[in-house]
């Protein structure tokens, strides 16, 4: 099982109108500048995948981009 696709809208450095990577293969590179957002991917990947539910998952106010706007994550596997 692989990851395919990640959407996330309003999560810490990514906007309300959200973002969508597409891991093209098994092996995948992140890279980008500093504070591009590449930590972030790795922490939506483990609220959704890691060992907690995702339903428990707790976040603080810093957590959203934009506070008025719900957070909204998705892994296609």
């Amino acid at each position: 099982m692989r990851a395919v696709k990640l959407k996330i809208k309003n999560y810490r450095s990514f906007g309300p109108t959200g973002q969508e990577i597409i891991f093209p293969s098994v092996h995948c590179a992140l890279v980008g500048k500093n504070n591009a957002g590449k930590s972030n991917i790795f922490r939506v990947l483990g609220l959704l995948l890691g060992q907690k539910s995702p339903g428990w998952a707790d976040f603080s106010e810093e957590d959203f981009f934009d506070q008025t706007k719900p957070i909204e994550l998705e892994v296609i596997l």
